[in-house]
C-alpha cells in the first residue's frame, strides 16, 4: 500500500507529527478503511525517506491516539472502531479552513456517533431523518415480498429506471405540480448522483455556474470535482437576488442556476411563489437552465409547500431533482431527474458509460411502498414529531442565545441557520463546541468563498426535544463564554464536563 504522505523539510511540526497527522486524516475521511493494514516500519521509511525510528515514533503516537492498533508478529491496522472521543479531538484540532469535502466526510462519520450509542457525543451538524422513525418494517416487508420475483436478481435493470417505479414517481412528482410522464424520469442513486449527472451535461470544466449563497455541500462538492466556477448569489428572505442572477449572467455568462428553494439546505428558508416565478420567467429570457433540487419539498410543518419552480416552467429549462433520502431511508439511495429531452438523452449516455443501472430489486420495493401508501402513511406519523421538534428548537433559541445571535424559522425541511455576532472569538465556536461532544456545522463550508459573517447550520431532525433543549443551551453557553474570552482564557462551563 502506498499512502502518498507528503512531508516537508524543514516543516513547523516534527516528521513523525507529520506523518501521523496526514495518516489520521485518511482514516478520517475514510481512505483508510477500518481494519485496512499500514505498510510497514520499512517499507514506509524507504519511501518517504526518513529513518524507521520517525516512522515507529508516527504509528505509536497513532496508537495511543487510538487510531491504529498493532499487532505482534502481523503488523499495524486501523481501528475496526475508532472511538467517539478519538474522532471529536481530531476535528477539534483541525484548525484548517472547512471545505465541503472535508465536512462532509466528518458529517458522514459523526452519524454514527450519537447519544444512541452511549457514546455522550450528539450531532446537529448532518441533515438527515431520524433512524428511528425510518419505516424498516414497511421495508423489508416490500423487499420480502419480491422474493419469487427471480427475474429481478438474474438481469440488468433499465437505465432509465425500472418502469414500475417511474409511473409511481410520476405521480409523486405530479403532487409537486411537476408534469412529468414516466417515460420523462430517470431514476438515479440519490439526489447527488443526477445533480452529477445534469452537471456533467450542463457545463464543462472552467465554465462558470450560479449556485445560492450559502447552498448545499455535495453541490461544491460536484462542482469542485467537475472543474466549474462556482458564482455566488445571495439569499433574502423570498430566495435567491433576481437582480443578482441578471448581473450574473451579464458579466460571468453562467451555464446553470442550481437551487433549493423549499426548505433550503442549509438556511431553512423557502422562496416564495413570485420568485419562483420570476426564477422561471428569468430562465426564459436568458437561456438560462436551472437545476431545482426538491428533496425536502414534502417536509412540510405549516401548511401546503409552494409548487416547484418546475411547475412555473413553461419553457422547460428546469431539470428537476428529487429523492427518497430525507423522507424515507438515505440508505436507499434513489433519486429521481426530470429532465427535457435533449437533456434527457445526454445524461442518459452518460448513465450508460457508468453505473448503467441501479439494483431493480429495491427500485421494485419503492415502487410498492408508493403505490400500497406507505410513504404517505410514514409521512402522516414523522412530519408531526419533526414539526414538534422544529419548535422544540425554535423555542429554545430564543430562551437560551445571547443577544446578537439570529436565525431562520424553517417551515420544513430538517435545518436551521444561525447568524452569529461579528465577533472574531466565534470564529472556532463549532471546534470548541466540539470538546463538549456537541457537533454543529460551521457555516463557512457552505459557501464559495469564507463569509464576512459567522454562521452555523443546526440540523434537528433525529434529536427529541430534550436533546435539543440540552444542545442548544450548552452552545448558547459556549457562545456567551466566548464574547468575554480572552486570549490564553480556558473555557469551563459550569455543569458541563469537556470529552476531550
Amino acid at each position: 500500500m502506498t499512502l502518498e504522505i507528503a512531508i516537508e523539510r524543514p516543516g513547523s511540526d516534527p516528521l513523525y507529527r507529520q506523518i501521523a497527522a496526514q495518516i489520521r486524516a485518511r482514516i478520517r475521511d475514510g481512505r483508510l478503511p477500518a481494519g485496512a493494514r499500514l505498510p510497514t516500519v520499512r517499507s514506509l521509511a524507504g519511501e518517504l525517506g526518513v529513518t524507521r525510528n520517525t516512522v515507529h515514533d508516527a504509528y505509536g503516537r497513532l496508537q495511543r491516539d487510538g487510531w491504529v492498533e498493532s499487532i505482534v508478529g502481523s503488523g499495524t491496522y486501523v481501528r475496526r472502531r475508532i472511538q467517539p472521543r478519538d474522532m471529536l479531538q481530531a476535528m477539534a484540532d483541525d484548525m484548517s479552513p472547512p471545505t465541503a469535502e472535508r465536512l462532509l466526510g466528518d458529517l458522514l462519520r459523526l452519524a454514527g456517533l450519537s447519544d444512541r450509542s452511549a457514546s455522550g457525543v450528539r450531532s446537529m451538524a448532518i441533515s438527515v431523518p431520524d433512524p428511528e422513525l425510518v419505516p424498516t418494517n414497511a421495508i423489508w416487508d416490500a423487499i420480502s415480498g419480491l422474493r419469487g420475483e427471480h427475474g429481478l436478481l438474474a438481469g440488468y435493470g433499465h437505465p432509465m429506471g425500472d418502469p414500475t417505479l417511474r409511473v409511481a414517481l410520476a405521480e409523486e412528482c405530479a403532487a409537486r405540480g411537476v408534469p412529468a410522464e414516466p417515460n420523462e424520469i430517470i431514476v438515479t442513486a440519490g439526489v447527488t448522483q443526477g445533480l452529477a449527472l445534469a452537471t456533467r451535461v450542463l457545463a464543462d470544466p472552467g465554465d462558470a455556474v450560479l449556485v445560492e449563497q450559502p447552498t448545499y455541500l455535495g453541490c461544491l462538492h460536484v462542482i469542485a470535482a467537475l472543474g466549474l466556477r462556482p458564482i455566488g448569489i445571495p439569499l433574502d428572505d423570498e430566495g435567491p437576488d433576481i437582480a443578482a442572477i441578471e448581473a450574473a449572467i451579464r458579466e460571468h455568462r453562467p451555464r446553470f442556476l442550481y437551487t433549493v428553494p423549499t426548505f433550503h439546505n442549509p438556511t431553512g428558508i423557502t422562496m416564495s411563489p413570485s420568485r419562483r416565478e420570476a426564477i422561471a420567467d428569468l430562465a426564459a429570457r436568458h437561456d438560462l437552465w436551472i437545476i431545482e433540487d426538491d428533496v425536502y419539498g414534502r417536509l412540510s410543518y405549516d401548511g401546503p409547500p409552494p409548487p416547484a419552480i418546475a411547475a412555473f416552467d413553461r419553457a422547460q429549462r428546469t431539470i428537476y431533482l428529487s429523492s427518497v433520502s430525507k423522507t424515507l431511508a438515505p440508505d436507499m439511495r434513489i433519486g429521481w431527474v426530470v429532465a427535457p429531452k435533449a437533456i434527457r438523452e445526454r445524461m442518459l449516455a452518460l448513465r450508460y458509460a457508468t453505473d448503467l443501472c441501479l439494483p431493480t430489486i429495491l427500485q421494485r420495493a419503492l415502487a410498492t411502498l408508493l403505490n400500497d401508501g406507505a410513504l404517505d402513511r410514514h409521512l402522516a406519523h414523522c412530519l408531526p414529531i419533526y414539526r414538534r421538534r422544529r419548535d422544540a428548537l425554535m423555542m429554545a433559541l430564543r430562551h437560551h442565545m445571547p443577544e446578537g445571535v439570529t436565525w431562520t424559522q424553517p417551515r420544513g425541511g430538517l435545518c436551521a441557520w444561525l447568524t452569529l455576532p461579528q465577533d472574531e472569538r466565534l470564529r472556532d465556536v463549532h471546534r470548541l463546541a466540539l470538546r463538549y461532544g456537541l457537533a454543529v456545522a460551521p457555516g463557512e463550508a457552505f459557501w464559495t468563498s469564507t463569509p464576512d459573517d459567522i454562521h452555523l447550520r443546526l440540523a434537528f431532525g433525529h434529536h427529541d426535544e430534550a436533546t435539543i433543549w440540552s444542545c442548544v443551551e450548552l452552545l448558547a453557553r459556549l457562545i456567551d463564554t466566548r464574547l468575554t474570552w480572552e486570549e490564553g482564557d480556558a473555557v469551563r462551563l459550569a455543569g458541563w464536563t469537556p470529552l476531550v
